[in-house]
């Protein structure tokens, strides 16, 4: 079990013994592992200068996008908890502890186990949300073109993994880092293997599905105006 040192709770909100921020920082650590298990099992739409992830409602809902999520978010937990824990050391500050040292480098494996919990919690309110919020009419003016939106999710979650492994190694603690980058390899192959191979470039099925799912979809748009150029537009699946 864990415990904040409260040397802060005169200079941000705290709720109850928890400061504010750090319970906030979930949400934002799952929507990233959200969107890089979105990135690792949808098709994508590839172009030379862009990236879109061709998603559906099926692939949000299916069982391998709730666990991939919930395992990524664990796994970025494995990576910022020992390095957390040892703030004393860099510019984070001892924030925080536990009553009795765990065994993966301080941290409990109790610890993981909660996280756990707490993703499979907030990934089932994010679905939740996300059918509600997308049930309601929209406009299309509001969509808005991103490009290499597709690599936006993964890339803040290759940065949260990418500075925490780096404060590792900045702090000295070399045998943590190194397993922190066993850990990141081969989720790096498989998000290079999943850009470059041919059969998850989206098929003009994958296009429809997602444009019939999502209307006002900026991806929708984009291929509009392609397909007035060309006199072709993708039609709604039966």
């Amino acid at each position: 079990m864990s415990y904040y040192i409260d040397t802060t709770r005169q200079q941000e909100l705290w709720l109850s013994d928890v400061p504010f921020m750090d319970s906030l920082s979930f949400t934002f650590l799952a929507h990233a592992s959200y969107m890089t298990a979105l990135f690792l099992c949808a098709p994508l739409w590839r172009r030379w200068s862009d990236v879109q992830i061709v998603d559906t409602k099926a692939i949000r809902r299916s069982p391998s996008v709730l666990v991939l999520t919930v395992t990524l978010f664990v796994l970025l937990d494995i990576v910022i908890d020992p390095v957390a824990l040892r703030g004393s050391r860099w510019f984070l500050g001892q924030i925080y502890g536990y009553y009795e040292e765990g065994v993966y480098f301080g941290v409990p494996l109790a610890n993981f186990l909660g996280w756990a919990i707490v993703g499979l919690v907030l990934i089932t309110l994010h679905r939740i949300l996300d059918e509600v919020y997308r049930s309601r009419p929209r406009r299309a003016w509001g969509a808005a073109w991103v490009p290499y939106r597709g690599l936006i999710g993964p890339l803040l979650y290759l940065g949260v993994f990418g500075f925490n492994v780096a404060v590792t190694f900045m702090i000295g603690e070399h045998t943590l880092g190194v397993v922190d980058l066993f850990l990141l390899g081969p989720l790096m192959i498989l998000a290079w293997t999943q850009i470059r191979r041919p059969s998850n470039q989206a098929t003009q099925r994958d296009l429809e599905a997602h444009c019939a799912d999502f209307p006002t979809s900026p991806l929708r748009l984009r291929l509009r105006e392609s397909a007035s150029e060309t006199h072709q537009w993708p039609t709604a699946p039966s």
